[in-house]
């Protein structure tokens, strides 16, 4: 009975977020494999759908959306996420090294350089990390900007673990290493 009510509950209290995934056509990654590897970082039990406040106090769901996109996005419920060079993150973002998110347009820019080699600021505090661990990581960090998260200055009081909106790509400041949003993030 308990698992039925909390699907109920889920679903008066829940954010349809509309997505789609863009590779840039100067970036040499397979725009099928980017999709895949976002979706199951968006649907993973870990992630940001099973938070119970993720965005304005409700759940949240992720929906890909990749044909007439513009078409079935309203504003504040869409996101694009996208694969980019680092020059455009610096045209786009004015950030050098790093991923960004744009509230305005609600887009996210993914560093390519970032995305096949992580930061080594990132890999120094958390030396079991791999580079699946940091792409879950940026991804998960930059999707909670867009469900109003800001960034997270010290560790979990309570677990010792970065927060996922802590710039971990510039190193977690002796925090455990954590790739997922906490519950009470």
């Amino acid at each position: 009975y308990i698992n039925f009510f909390i699907a109920l509950y889920k679903m008066d209290n829940i954010e349809i977020i509309l997505y789609k995934t863009i590779v840039y056509p100067n970036v040499k990654f397979n725009s099928n494999t980017f999709s895949k590897i976002v979706n199951n970082i968006l649907k993973d039990k870990r992630g940001w759908e099973n938070h119970p406040k993720a965005y304005n106090g409700k759940y949240v769901s992720f929906l890909k959306v990749q044909n007439d996109f513009n078409t079935k996005c309203l504003k504040n419920n869409c996101l694009t996420i996208h694969l980019v060079l680092d020059k455009d993150v610096q045209n786009i973002c004015n950030f050098i090294g790093l991923s960004c998110y744009d509230p305005n347009t609600n887009h996210i820019y993914i560093n390519f350089n970032r995305w096949m080699n992580g930061s080594k600021e990132f890999f120094r505090d958390n030396p079991k990390s791999t580079l699946k661990d940091y792409r879950i990581y940026v991804i998960n960090h930059e999707v909670g900007h867009h469900l109003q998260r800001g960034h997270k200055k010290n560790c979990d009081k309570k677990t010792g673990k970065s927060f996922v909106m802590m710039q971990q790509t510039k190193g977690n400041v002796g925090c455990k290493s954590n790739h997922w949003p906490l519950h009470y993030e």
